[in-house]
């Protein structure tokens, strides 16, 4: 599965979710488009890792959580986990 990705400076644009990918060297604030996360994370969920195609660079993560906004029940942010 592949997702594709922008960093980001400040809040994300409207329909992006803002998210950030980590390990213990790399610390990359990003924005993923909510369409596409939303299909993507219904098929590997947190057990798979995801191609992240950030503006050309390849990551590959596992999601580690996401933030719900209660009341509309939508993401609002995404922690993703650089696994390779």
């Amino acid at each position: 599965m592949e997702l594709k990705a922008v960093k980001r400076e400040g809040k994300a644009g409207e329909g992006l979710i803002a998210a950030v990918a980590y390990n213990k060297e790399n610390n990359v604030k990003l924005a993923v488009d909510a369409k596409a996360f939303d299909r993507a994370f219904r098929q590997v969920s947190t057990k798979e890792a995801i191609k992240l195609d950030v503006d050309g660079n390849v990551l590959n993560v596992k999601v580690q959580e996401v933030q719900i906004d209660k009341r509309r029940r939508t993401p609002i942010h995404i922690d993703f986990i650089i696994v390779g």
